[in-house]
C-alpha cells in the first residue's frame, strides 16, 4: 500500500520536459509540516513510479516546487518555492531543496543530524558539516565555497557545467548546516 498524502487536482502546468504538472492537495494532515487536510502543494507529475510513493511519508511539496520524471521526495522532506527535482533525483531525510534550486540527474540529498549529503550528477559527492565541505576526497572551509570561482571547482574535481548547481546546491544546504558558535 503506498504511503501517500495527497491526490492530483485539475490544476496543471508543463515541466521544463513538457511533463503534465498537476498541483496535489493533501488528503491528511500533515503536522510535521503545518499541512491540513485540503491545503493545495506544489506540482508533481504522477502519484506514484513503479508502485512506489512519488512523495511520501511527511514529505511534502508546495508553492511553485515541481517533483517528475522518476524523482522522489520522501521521509521529512520538504521542496518548496520554485524548485525542481527531476531525472532520478531523490530529496529525503530532512532536506529541504527551495528557492529556484533544481535537483536533477541522480543527485540524491539528505539532511542527518547536522550532516547535510548532495551527489551531484552522479560524478561526485558532496558532505557539508558543522564545520568544512568534503567535495568528493577534498576537504573545503566553509568560507572559501562562498568565494570559489569556476576554476577553483574545477581544480578540486568539478566539472565546469556544474559549477552553478553546486554552489546553489552547497550555500543552500549551508544555511540549513550551520555551525554553532564556537566553530564559527
Amino acid at each position: 500500500m503506498l504511503n501517500v498524502s495527497f491526490k492530483l487536482t485539475s490544476e496543471t502546468k508543463i515541466s521544463g520536459t513538457a511533463e503534465t504538472l498537476y498541483r496535489i492537495e493533501a488528503i491528511r494532515d500533515i503536522p510535521a509540516r503545518g499541512i491540513k487536510k485540503g491545503d493545495k502543494g506544489g506540482f508533481v507529475s504522477t502519484i506514484e513510479i513503479n508502485g512506489d510513493a512519488r512523495v511520501s511519508g511527511n514529505a511534502w511539496v508546495s508553492g511553485n516546487a515541481q517533483v517528475y520524471g522518476d524523482a522522489r521526495v520522501s521521509g521529512n522532506a520538504w521542496v518548496y518555492g520554485d524548485a525542481w527535482v527531476s531525472g532520478n533525483a531523490r530529496v529525503y531525510g530532512d532536506a529541504q531543496v527551495y528557492g529556484n534550486a533544481q535537483v536533477y540527474g541522480n543527485a540524491h540529498i539528505d539532511s542527518i543530524d547536522g550532516i547535510i549529503i548532495l551527489v551531484i550528477a552522479a560524478s561526485y559527492s558532496v558532505t557539508i558539516t558543522r564545520k568544512v565541505i568534503f567535495t568528493g576526497c577534498q576537504v573545503i572551509k566553509r568560507s572559501k565555497v562562498k568565494s570559489m570561482t569556476i576554476d577553483e571547482f574545477v581544480s578540486i574535481g568539478g566539472k565546469a557545467e556544474y559549477f552553478k548547481a553546486y554552489r546553489q546546491m552547497v550555500l543552500g544546504a549551508m544555511k540549513l548546516v550551520k555551525p554553532s558558535k564556537s566553530e564559527k
